[in-house]
C-alpha cells in the first residue's frame, strides 16, 4: 500500500490529479484503483463518465493533489 505522512505525522491517502482524462491517463488510473490508500480527481475540458470527482478549475485540483499527472496530447 502506498501513503503518504504528512508534517504532523498521521498517514493521509495519496491524492492523484489528472490533467486530462483520455486514454493515457483511464489506463493510469484502471492500474492504480485497486490500491488502498489512494484517492483520485481530474480537470479536463469536459466532464467524463468515470466514478471519481470532476474539478471545473484547475486550480483546485491542484489544491487538490499530491501527484499531478499532465495526460494531455502535445498541441502545436
Amino acid at each position: 500500500m502506498l501513503s503518504q505522512v504528512n508534517f504532523r505525522g498521521k498517514s493521509d491517502k495519496m491524492k492523484h490529479g489528472f490533467i486530462g482524462f483520455g486514454n493515457l491517463a483511464r489506463a493510469i488510473y484502471e492500474g492504480l484503483k485497486e490500491e488502498e490508500g489512494m484517492s483520485f480527481a481530474y480537470f479536463a475540458r469536459s466532464r467524463k463518465e468515470v466514478p471519481i470527482p470532476f474539478y471545473e478549475k484547475l486550480e483546485q485540483l491542484v489544491h487538490f493533489s499530491d501527484v499531478l499527472w499532465l495526460a494531455v496530447k502535445p498541441q502545436d
